[in-house]
């Protein structure tokens, strides 16, 4: 329980308190700072989910098609075509004008969660010969298009690899790590980031940025932070939550420190 969902009932039913007052709840208040404290010690990890709901599972499968690039691609680019325009990037052609390499937004009309959108991103396509590679986010998309892989190439699509990443368990596995090395050193050093990790990490924190802005919040009474920053009581939350964030953040590393200027911005407080 947070502080904010505490105090509300408390003082609808007692405006003012004084020290002799606040002594008959000695109980509520010193559970209340335990759960606190322990929420402080004991970050949970966040719940990551894509726009459609589903949890994060980041996939990237790899097909040789058994095609021409160009064959592959008229049979791939109505999955990348919402009414009428095509989303289509970065094209190559070879000398004579065909066509040898593509990117193909895979995408759809409309959204589950948010009823107010226009589509949807499922994935992209990379196409380069008769190699295509997907990225899709979570297990419901990879199993998706896999059947429209199979529908339209048949036995001519085989596939080459399929790599997954659980964002949240690598974090617990990090996190794990990270502990260890603590333990086990008399003093402590921050690894090397290296561009490509640093690119990793601000990935991660931009999508779950993005997941986070509309997932239902325990501490903001089940509502998103969309939802709640519609409301003067929503935004008292929205700050409290948000001032633990930065407080967490000033005792760790910068490794996955959130931007809560853009949060802030994106919500409308700032």
């Amino acid at each position: 329980m947070r502080a904010t969902d505490w105090r509300m009932p408390l003082y609808s039913h007692e405006p003012a308190h004084d020290a002799r007052g606040l002594s008959r709840y000695d109980i509520e208040i010193r559970r209340l700072y335990h759960q606190i404290a322990d929420a402080i010690e004991n970050p949970r990890l966040p719940t990551l989910q894509n726009t459609d709901g589903d949890p994060i599972e980041l996939t990237t499968m790899t097909y040789d098609l058994g095609v021409t690039a160009a064959e592959a691609f008229d049979r791939l680019w109505p999955l990348a075509t919402l009414r009428g325009k095509p989303h289509v990037d970065d094209e190559r052609y070879d000398a004579a004008g065909g066509l040898e390499a593509a990117v193909l937004t895979w995408l759809k009309a409309g959204n589950r969660k948010h009823k107010d959108w226009d589509n949807t991103t499922l994935g992209t396509l990379r196409l380069d010969g008769s190699r295509l590679v997907i990225e899709v986010n979570s297990a419901r998309r990879r199993e998706r298009i896999t059947k429209e892989i199979s529908k339209r190439f048949g036995s001519r699509a085989t596939p080459v690899e399929t790599t997954t990443a659980d964002i949240v368990k690598e974090l617990q596995d990090w996190r794990a790590r990270r502990g260890e090395a603590a333990e086990s050193m008399t003093f402590s050093t921050e690894p090397e980031r290296t561009p490509e990790i640093q690119a990793l990490e601000a990935e991660l924190m931009q999508k779950h940025r993005d997941a986070w802005i509309d997932t239902k919040v325990p501490a903001l009474g089940n509502r998103t932070p969309r939802e709640a920053a519609k409301t003067a009581n929503g935004r008292e939350r929205l700050e409290a939550l948000l001032s633990d964030f930065a407080r967490s953040a000033e005792r760790r590393s910068s490794t996955f420190q959130p931007d809560l200027g853009d949060l802030r911005r994106r919500l409308g407080l700032a």
